[in-house]
């Protein structure tokens, strides 16, 4: 979480076994310690906790979704024995609460992680690098959901000293 007015963020992690918290049932419900996430193909419900308290909110998809690469589907590391399914849902109107400090603030507006342009054009880069091979692309989709796939040239803005 960042706070953009006063730089103030936070984050954490929780490391998982792989497979915890998933059940038998279609679509998304996920349950842990510290995160319930759910959905019924319209919707969202995702509630956490974090050290300095509560995200619940409810998360509602429109427009097109990305798949990137074009299909959604591609290797990682170069190698098809680490199948990888990728989507992402670049439109979601999210509402709730986040309470931090125990204060509470209603929340309203869009969510999406990755990049949008000031044309409408939403952006999802991948960097994979994998001994002397690399595969950068970028996956774009237009307001229209056109879907381009273009190889990419990913430029530190600085290199650390």
């Amino acid at each position: 979480m960042v706070n953009e007015d006063t730089g103030w963020y936070t984050k954490s992690e929780i490391p998982l076994p792989p497979g915890t918290g998933l059940s038998d049932k279609q679509g998304v419900d996920i349950h842990t310690d510290n995160i319930t996430w759910t959905d019924d193909v319209r919707e969202m419900k995702l509630r956490t906790k974090v050290p300095e308290g509560t995200i619940d909110v409810t998360l509602r998809p429109r427009g097109s979704v990305l798949y990137n690469l074009g299909t959604g589907y591609f290797p990682m590391f170069g190698d098809a024995k680490y199948s990888n399914y990728e989507y992402a849902l670049p439109t979601v109107d999210t509402s709730g609460t986040l309470t931090l400090n125990g204060r509470t603030e209603k929340v309203r507006g869009q969510s999406w992680l990755n990049l949008t342009l000031s044309n409408g054009d939403k952006v999802s880069v991948w960097n994979q690098k994998y001994g002397d091979r690399k595969n950068n692309f970028a996956t774009i989709v237009q307001p229209d959901g056109t879907q381009t796939v273009t190889e990419a040239t990913l430029t530190p803005a600085s290199t650390p000293s």
